[in-house]
């Protein structure tokens, strides 16, 4: 894909945050444009889970510029911010429909219809009650909920993990055919080798900074293999 006069979706300039344990988030700048989806890969502990906080809107007290589509992190920006976290989040006593009528009453650019079509093609059944469905079958009814929004900036944290391996294809084609040209999408995931196929650009965070930001194409061609095996060197290198 072509960057050439896209909007910035995402810019970070010089973001550090810090807990009581240390500083997280070491300078870390960023620039996203539209249309491109974003593998943010790193190891454990480099500060990947507390970027995507950030950007969501659900840490604060951080240092630097962040913009999403030129606004702060905060309530004008969870208008077009779709955010799947690691740890599922739906309510355990409502069925998915009940659900669905939530995320209708609260976000302006969600698709009722388009969550409906992505649940048939996972094959959940609406009338569920959250609670009483497998942890797969959850991701995969949160996932659907993500992707009905029509959202500038979708942020997904580890979106694969509990879903068996035969449905991981199907649910990351349907990722691929909700995600707009105008829109952009950051995914953390440690199964690279099942969702690359995903991914225009590979970001590496390591110990707070950003080390890498490159085309996954390009990774390829240099380091000749997959995109794993190319990301699995430059950490070692890195290591050394």
């Amino acid at each position: 894909m072509e960057n050439t006069n896209r909007e910035t979706v995402l810019k970070i300039e010089d973001l550090r945050k810090s807990f009581l344990t240390g500083e997280v988030l070491k300078g870390v700048n960023l620039e996203i444009p539209a249309g491109r989806i974003v593998g943010l890969l790193g190891n454990n502990g480099s500060g990947k889970t507390t970027l995507l906080k950030i950007l969501a809107g659900m840490t604060r007290g951080y240092e630097g510029k962040v913009s999403i589509c030129g606004s702060r992190p905060g309530c004008i920006t969870k208008n077009y911010v779709a955010y799947l976290p690691e740890k599922l989040a739906l309510p355990e006593k409502l069925s998915i429909s009940e659900i669905i009528d939530i995320y209708e009453r609260f976000f302006d650019d969600f698709d009722r219809q388009k969550c409906l079509n992505l649940l048939e093609r996972f094959e959940v059944d609406p009338l569920q009650r959250s609670g009483e469905i497998s942890l797969g079958t959850a991701e995969k009814a949160q996932i659907a909920l993500t992707m009905a929004r029509k959202a500038k900036l979708y942020i997904l944290d580890e979106p694969l993990g509990a879903i068996d391996v035969v449905a991981r294809d199907v649910v990351i084609d349907a990722i691929l055919d909700s995600f707009g040209e105008e829109s952009s999408m950051i995914i953390v995931t440690h199964l690279i080798s099942e969702i690359e196929k995903l991914f225009d650009d590979a970001c590496v965070l390591k110990d707070g900074k950003i080390t890498l930001y490159k085309n996954c194409d390009e990774l390829r061609a240099e380091f000749g293999g997959t995109l794993q095996e190319a990301i699995k060197d430059i950490l070692r290198e890195e290591a050394v």
